[in-house]
């Protein structure tokens, strides 16, 4: 299963997984706690120039991460603390990466909102819409938010396989329809890893807030977070979501292997 052998690799290239994460966790640690504290020192900033730098950094981590490991287990290129990779491969990675999330977000929202559509075509009551706006918001907030989490992994997966390409390669570039194409013969084996991945993520997503607002330590009698429950919040972020690029780097790094003409 490509979901298990992604970790399996993670697990037995711990010492390359360990560099590769090192200095993006340190600087999303930073950050994240400068953006915690801020609002404590100045309770009139709004912490604009940090909310950027914390987008920057976060996106700088995916391709920092991800480059490196694409390239130590398809090149064979020793994972060092700094990137090996050009600055323009880096740079381009993080680019498609970003490109290929807004296409698949958008390729969501039209079949949404043509579902949607059709249900209200065929059943349009207000009781109709209380269901859509109930399923909505447990999308957003609850379990449910797995399903379109698997639906947008899944095809980030079959779509995503010319992020390698492009890791390895450099400016030799792998198209949508290309990489459709020749993830064809492995489609269901990828939705089962795109669903693992989707339980997984939003497992560890909620992970944080649960941590947090689920404790009696760190929120008031009011349920308002305390300062020590910020600080848990920040760091259990950073770890979280300097991980989860780790992993699924290396899962496409799976299905690139496999389907590699």
């Amino acid at each position: 299963m490509i979901f298990t052998a992604a970790l399996r690799e993670i697990a037995h290239h711990r010492p390359s997984a360990v560099r590769l994460l090192c200095i993006p966790l340190i600087v999303t640690i930073v950050v994240e706690l400068l953006y915690t504290l801020s609002p404590h020192r100045d309770p009139q900033s709004d912490n604009i120039g940090l909310s950027i730098l914390s987008g920057v950094v976060a996106y700088g981590a995916v391709g920092w991460i991800a480059v490196g490991w694409h390239r130590l287990r398809l090149m064979g290129e020793h994972a060092g603390l700094l990137p090996r990779a050009p600055l323009r491969v880096l740079m381009r990675y993080v680019i498609e990466w970003l490109i290929l999330g807004i296409l698949i977000a958008l390729i969501l929202l039209a079949v949404g909102g043509a579902a949607y559509l059709v249900v209200m075509a065929l059943a349009p009551d207000p009781l109709t819409e209380q269901v859509i706006y109930g399923l909505w918001t447990d999308t957003i907030l609850g379990p449910v938010s797995i399903l379109p989490i698997t639906a947008f992994t899944w095809l980030l997966f079959r779509f995503g396989i010319s992020l390698p390409h492009l890791a390895i390669e450099g400016d030799a570039r792998l198209g949508m329809r290309q990489a459709w194409r020749r993830t064809r013969p492995l489609a269901w084996t990828i939705f089962r890893a795109g669903l693992f991945a989707g339980i997984v993520q939003w497992a560890v997503g909620v992970l944080p807030l649960q941590l947090v607002y689920g404790s009696d330590l760190f929120t008031t009698p009011e349920g308002e977070i305390i300062l020590a429950g910020e600080i848990v919040f920040a760091l259990a972020y950073a770890f979280v979501y300097t991980g989860i690029p780790l992993v699924g780097a290396a899962i496409l790094t799976v299905i690139y292997a496999r389907t590699d003409a």
